[in-house]
């Protein structure tokens, strides 16, 4: 119950959280150097699929609670509208460390060695044709820190 109560915490704090007003949102042909996770994006780590039952409760009204089971998502809120991509751990991570200032390409190499991952096989998670960097870019997750809104 505890982890339910963290991630809706997390969800609602996004309602209220200050919009982006430093960057613009990233697009496909942002540098991987030049992006930072949106301000209105917040990760989560629970040990409970908590996030598949919040959602699940919200359009059925029910559900059962999940068993235990490691699970990692990240939440954004654009254009007053809060979605949830659930994530790998590596993704998780990854993400993690970008939103900790660490610059995407140096995520993926310090990433590769904690979780043992080929370095190779990471990118291609990252920009390969399966990849989801267009995937989140295209969601909001990223702006790029060459993009300053007027008024910076």
């Amino acid at each position: 119950m505890l982890d339910l109560a963290r991630f809706e915490f997390t969800v609602f704090s996004l309602f209220d959280a200050a919009p982006e007003t430093r960057f613009a949102l990233a697009t496909p042909e942002s540098l991987d150097v030049d992006l930072s996770l949106h301000a209105c994006v917040r990760l989560s780590a629970s040990r409970f699929n908590v996030a598949s039952y919040y959602h699940q409760v919200r359009r059925q009204g029910s559900a059962r609670f999940p068993g235990p089971s490691y699970s990692f998502c990240v939440l954004v809120r654009t254009d007053f509208l809060t979605r949830t991509h659930f994530l790998t751990e590596a993704q998780y991570h990854f993400l993690h460390r970008v939103q900790s200032g660490q610059a995407v390409p140096d995520a993926l190499k310090v990433v590769s060695k904690q979780l043992a991952l080929s370095a190779d096989d990471l990118q291609s998670c990252w920009r390969g044709s399966q990849g989801v960097r267009s995937d989140w870019i295209a969601n909001g997750l990223f702006v790029d820190r060459r993009l300053a809104l007027a008024g910076d």
